[in-house]
C-alpha cells in the first residue's frame, strides 16, 4: 500500500491496521478499496515478495512468549538502526 501512496499503521493485539480518514480521502474510498483488494491478491501471491519493512518486526514481537521484552527489543532496534545510519 505505501508503493500506492497510502501510509497505514500496523497494530498489535488484535492484529490490525489504524487508518486515519478526513474530507480529502471521501472521494477517494473506490480507489482505497481497489489498491486494498489489488495489494492482498498480490501478497497472497508472492508472500516472500516483500522482506523489506516492518511487517516482520510486527510479526515477531506479536508472536513473542514473553511481551514484557518487546519494550527493549524495539529500542535495541532503533539504536542498531540510528547507528548504522551515523557509519
Amino acid at each position: 500500500m505505501s508503493a500506492k501512496g497510502w501510509n497505514l499503521n500496523m497494530l498489535q493485539a488484535p492484529p490490525s491496521l489504524h487508518i486515519c480518514c478526513t474530507n480529502k480521502h471521501v472521494s477517494l474510498a473506490d480507489q482505497f478499496l481497489k489498491d486494498v483488494s489489488d495489494s492482498v491478491k498480490l501478497v497472497k501471491s508472492n508472500p516472500n515478495a516483500f522482506p523489506d519493512g516492518m511487517a516482520p518486526i510486527y510479526g515477531m514481537a506479536a508472536a513473542f512468549p514473553d511481551r514484557s521484552t518487546i519494550a527493549e527489543m524495539g529500542v535495541a532496534y532503533l539504536e542498531a538502526v540510528l547507528q548504522a545510519q551515523r557509519e
